[in-house]
C-alpha cells in the first residue's frame, strides 16, 4: 500500500506518496499521484516544485538515489515518514528572445491590419467583377479600388523595409535562436510577398475592367 515520504528541497518538505510493495491495491484508483519508480519521483518533484527534479541529486540515508528512471523505489526500503534530501538548481524557465518578441509585436500591430485590408479589397474586387453596377458607377468603383490597391502595395513595401530593419539578434544570441528568428522573419516576408503578388493581379484585373468599359453602353 502507499506510504508518505518527504523530499526536502532547500529546507522545505514536499510530500510524496510511494509504494512500499509492487502489489496492486484498491488505493491504486486514488486520484493522488503515487510514485513507483525513480523516474516518477523525479517527475513529481519537477512538476510540484520550482526545482529541476530530473537533474537533481536525491540522497536517502547518506546514499545517492540512482539516475535510472526505471529503477523501482522499493529497492531503497522506504518507510512511512522517511525523508529524501533533494540537491539541485531551480528550473530554468525559457524566456522568449527579445528579437522574436519584436517580430511578433510587429506582426500583431501591422500585419494583422494588412491582412484585413487585403480581405476587404478582395471582397470588393469580386463584387465589382459581377457587373452589378452601370458603366459610370463601375468606372468610379475601379478608380477607388485602384487607389486602394496602390496604397496597399506601398504600405506592404514599407512593411518589408521595416521588418528588414528590426534587430532580431546580437552577438550574444545563441545560434539556434538566431536561426529561429531568421525563419520567423522569412515567414513574415513571404506572407507580405504573397499579398503583393495577389495585389498585382488585382491591379491587372482593374486595368482590364477599365479597358472593357468602352464596350459597355
Amino acid at each position: 500500500m502507499p506510504i508518505k515520504i518527504n523530499v526536502v528541497l532547500a529546507g522545505h518538505p514536499l510530500e510524496v506518496q510511494v509504494f512500499d510493495n509492487t502489489e496492486t491495491t484498491e488505493q491504486d484508483a486514488s486520484s493522488d499521484v503515487i510514485c513507483r519508480t525513480v523516474g516518477e519521483l523525479r517527475t513529481f518533484v519537477n512538476e510540484n516544485s520550482k526545482f529541476d527534479g530530473h537533474s537533481m541529486k536525491l540522497i536517502y540515508k547518506g546514499k545517492m538515489i540512482s539516475m535510472d528512471a526505471s529503477e523501482d523505489l522499493q529497492k531503497y526500503g522506504l518507510k512511512n515518514g522517511d525523508k529524501i534530501m533533494g540537491l539541485g538548481k531551480p528550473k530554468v524557465v525559457p524566456v522568449e528572445d527579445i528579437g522574436l518578441q519584436k517580430l511578433k509585436r510587429f506582426e500583431k500591430d501591422q500585419l494583422s491590419r494588412l491582412a484585413q485590408t487585403y480581405d476587404e479589397i478582395k471582397t470588393d474586387m469580386e463584387l465589382l467583377e459581377k457587373n452589378f453596377l452601370n458603366a459610370q458607377m463601375t468606372e468610379e468603383m475601379i478608380a477607388r479600388l485602384m487607389k486602394r490597391v496602390l496604397h496597399f502595395i506601398d504600405t506592404s513595401e514599407k512593411h518589408l523595409s521595416a521588418i528588414d530593419g528590426i534587430q532580431i539578434f546580437d552577438d550574444d544570441t545563441p545560434e539556434p535562436v538566431k536561426q529561429q528568428n531568421r525563419e520567423f522573419r522569412k515567414t513574415m516576408i513571404n506572407g507580405i510577398q504573397d499579398y503583393l503578388n495577389f495585389n498585382d493581379k488585382f491591379k491587372f484585373r482593374l486595368e482590364q475592367l477599365k479597358g472593357s468599359l468602352k464596350y459597355r453602353e
